[in-house]
């Protein structure tokens, strides 16, 4: 069934979860290194996590955040992003990519826009925004004889440029499903945006406080 964009799940956000922050010296202009892993407990099936699928996942968050950070203002440095799954739910890219962004403003690294990201699956042509774990399963579950329109998609936007960032996509399906994918996407990124500014908002108006 098609849900509504309204009735994703809802966000949370914790800040200081992690006190480590590191930038090296790198090369002659900014430079962006991405590494992801899941703990060993994150899936009830361990057998599922793969050293590629750590590293797809890397590559995907890193294309989404490199068109982000303001970059240039790192002549010379790496900036180190570390992501570690503690349960995955479904969604993991969109919410790792989203959380990455918000740990670049709470760590004061300049940035053109704040991201957020939004997965949709695709079930025997029937869209699932927001899939959970289980459902996510079943597509990775389905034969080559039904593996027509499934799939899922990812897309990244920068809302206050109107910019996608990164998309990603996999599985089999008709590209009017994609289409529709998108639209719903791009629906739901609007939505977590607004939420997003109020946290930062609200950890400015905090740590101003504090001083």
């Amino acid at each position: 069934m098609l849900h509504d964009p309204v009735n994703m799940r809802k966000l949370q956000i914790q800040f200081n979860f992690s006190s480590e922050f590191k930038i090296s010296f790198r090369s002659e202009k900014g430079q962006l290194y991405c590494d992801f892993k899941y703990a060993p407990f994150s899936r009830e099936n361990r057998k599922t996590i793969g050293e590629n699928e750590e590293k797809l996942m890397a590559n995907n968050i890193k294309a989404a955040l490199e068109s982000t950070v303001c970059l240039h203002e790192f002549p010379n440095f790496q900036i180190d992003v570390f992501v570690l799954v503690l349960e995955d739910d479904g969604s993991v890219l969109s919410t790792s990519i989203m959380a990455c962004g918000m740990a670049f403003m709470d760590g004061g690294i300049p940035c053109y826009d704040i991201i957020t990201s939004s997965s949709v699956a695709i079930v025997n042509g029937q869209l699932l925004i927001d899939p959970s774990g289980h459902e996510e399963e079943e597509i990775k579950n389905s034969t080559e004889s039904d593996m027509a329109n499934y799939g899922t998609v990812t897309i990244s936007t920068l809302s206050a440029m109107e910019q996608i960032s990164q998309i990603a996509f996999s599985g089999y399906v008709d590209a009017s499903l994609i289409q529709s994918s998108r639209k719903h996407i791009l629906e739901m990124n609007k939505s977590n945006v607004n939420y997003l500014k109020k946290i930062i908002s609200m950890k400015i108006a905090q740590d101003t406080n504090e001083t």
